[in-house]
């Protein structure tokens, strides 16, 4: 889990948004008891989650109850470039949620990597953001990516791909503090520790959504092993 705090330079109001960034079925019991329905979960969520992107892992545990097709009817704000329906070739969840910040639009893009999952398939990551990011041009100024895809494609996704500001990577591979990659100067940061941890990234944009500057802390629920 993350949580991204907004801000425009100079400023008073700023916003909060919660996000999962893969593994939340896999290791975040109060997640995956809402989506699965039980625990008394079925109608409020636990946590009120702006977008929550999938990894293998999170397909893989809802496999015998249908995997992709299953999460995309459940209710969650779950965002996905891919998986699509290898059948239809339709996508299975939208690949973005909007939220308005201060004034601004931030787009919340996600980035699955859908593993051997039944009816699913998916295209190149670079492939299926691209036309989104065009897409995103004139509809929000500041986009944030969700992804599952790795720490090699996260980085170069994040030095290819103009118009992402920050790029939020799951997964156990873990960034100490974010780093701006050269060329594009689009924010990586990597939390780590699924299901261990909650991280907080506080940004300040200024007014036309340019990043300024970020703070960043992670704090473990369980000691690191």
């Amino acid at each position: 889990m993350a949580v991204v705090g907004a801000k425009e330079s100079g400023a008073p109001a700023d916003c909060t948004i919660v996000v999962g960034v893969g593994d939340g079925l896999a290791c975040d019991v109060e997640l995956a008891r809402w989506a699965l329905g039980v625990g008394g979960y079925a109608q409020v969520p636990p946590t009120e989650f702006a977008a929550v992107s999938l990894s293998r892992r999170d397909l893989e545990t809802v496999r015998e109850r249908g995997g992709a097709a299953f999460l995309a009817s459940s209710g969650l704000p779950f965002v996905a470039t891919r998986p699509s329906s290898s059948k239809q070739g339709d996508p299975l969840f939208p690949p973005y949620q909007s939220v308005s910040c201060s004034g601004h639009t931030i787009a919340l893009l996600g980035l699955a990597q859908p593993g051997d999952i039944p009816d699913a398939a998916a295209d190149q990551p670079a492939a299926s953001l691209w036309p989104l990011l065009q897409e995103l041009g004139g509809k929000a100024d500041i986009l944030i990516l969700l992804s599952n895809a790795g720490p090699e494609v996260d980085r170069l996704l994040a030095g290819e791909l103009k118009g992402i500001d920050v790029v939020v990577g799951g997964g156990e591979a873990i960034l100490e503090e974010p780093e701006a990659v050269p060329g594009t100067g689009t924010l990586l940061a990597r939390p780590g520790y699924p299901g261990r941890s909650v991280s907080v990234l506080h940004l300040t944009f200024d007014r036309a959504g340019r990043l300024q500057r970020h703070t960043w802390e992670r704090l473990l629920f369980t000691p690191q092993m």
